[in-house]
């Protein structure tokens, strides 16, 4: 949902900022924290705390608030991306392409889809 934000708006972007009711700098920073606080943060939040206790991860706040950070910042990381690439490339299925190859290649990068013998 992030990789349209920016395009599915523009033309009345740039009719409102033609008749001067708000400029580039107040729209950006509307756009960009009405979809990250309650869309990249507020699910995952509500999801750690559900998930948290329940697969069986250490009981203890530290931990959990340390699980939470670290999923809501991959999630606000990810939602960053496809803003960034959903504004520069001139269509949407081309936009999708390359978020999802970059994504990809993060996760690959990272380490989570590698097997690691040594924690067997």
């Amino acid at each position: 949902s992030s990789i349209g934000l920016w395009r599915e708006e523009r033309l009345l972007f740039l009719r409102e900022r033609a008749s001067n009711t708000y400029g580039t700098g107040p729209y950006f920073w509307a756009k960009v924290l009405w979809d990250i606080v309650p869309l990249r943060m507020g699910p995952p939040f509500v999801y750690c705390c559900i998930v948290y206790y329940s697969i069986g991860l250490k009981p203890d706040a530290i931990h959990l608030l340390t699980f939470i950070v670290g999923i809501v910042l991959v999630n606000v990381i990810a939602s960053a991306v496809c803003m960034a690439v959903g504004a520069a490339v001139p269509s949407t299925s081309l936009a999708n392409l390359v978020a999802s190859f970059l994504l990809l290649f993060a996760t690959l990068l990272c380490g989570m889809l590698s097997h690691n013998r040594t924690s067997d």
